[in-house]
């Protein structure tokens, strides 16, 4: 077993949260006006949970 299983697991944690970031505000800026009516309330929801 590691001794820094942890730390190990928080850095990783981190990295995916910090790609699922960028991955959503490349998506909020590709949308068109109607597309973010359309899922506004996910993306909303989205940025919630990523905070």
């Amino acid at each position: 077993m590691r001794k820094n299983g942890y730390k190990i697991a928080k850095k990783a944690n981190k990295r995916v949260k910090t790609i699922a970031r960028r991955l959503l505000r490349n998506l909020e800026r590709k949308l068109n006006p109607l597309q973010v009516l359309a899922y506004g309330g996910d993306i909303e929801l989205y940025q919630k949970i990523l905070a």
